[in-house]
């Protein structure tokens, strides 16, 4: 199982989900959710969504890596880099840390590998012996 992966993206989604749901739940008791809060909050729960997935099918590690990526980028492409990184705006650094171990935890799914099956390497051995 991707561990590290697990871990880290899970850091990033949890970190990121109280602020998520703080202004998602915040906008919508005044009757207007602005759109850019509604897809962070959803893009959140897609990555963890994705982690729950590689851990329950490790085996389709690449395909829930590559989605933790695509709901990180849609929440980027909503908000832009700037809001992201730009550490003078209050909120700067608190997007901007989650996200990044969510990428990493992305990427690091994406390039797990496997362990060798055991049943595989003893027919090797005999196989090479």
């Amino acid at each position: 199982m991707p561990g590290t992966a697990i871990v880290l993206t899970l850091l990033g989604g949890f970190a990121y989900c109280p602020l998520a749901v703080g202004f998602f739940i915040g906008f919508a008791e005044v009757g207007a959710v602005p759109l850019q809060f509604a897809i962070f909050f959803l893009s959140d729960m897609g990555v963890i969504g994705c982690v729950v997935m590689l851990g329950v099918r490790p085996k389709r590690h690449v395909a829930w890596g590559v989605c933790v990526l695509l709901f990180s980028v849609l929440a980027v492409a909503v908000d832009g880099l700037v809001n992201f990184f730009d550490i003078s705006v209050p909120l700067g650094i608190i997007w901007a840390a989650p996200f990044m171990l969510v990428v990493i935890g992305g990427i690091l799914a994406i390039i797990w590998r496997p362990p060798a099956d055991a049943s595989t390497s003893n027919i090797n051995e005999i196989v090479h012996n």
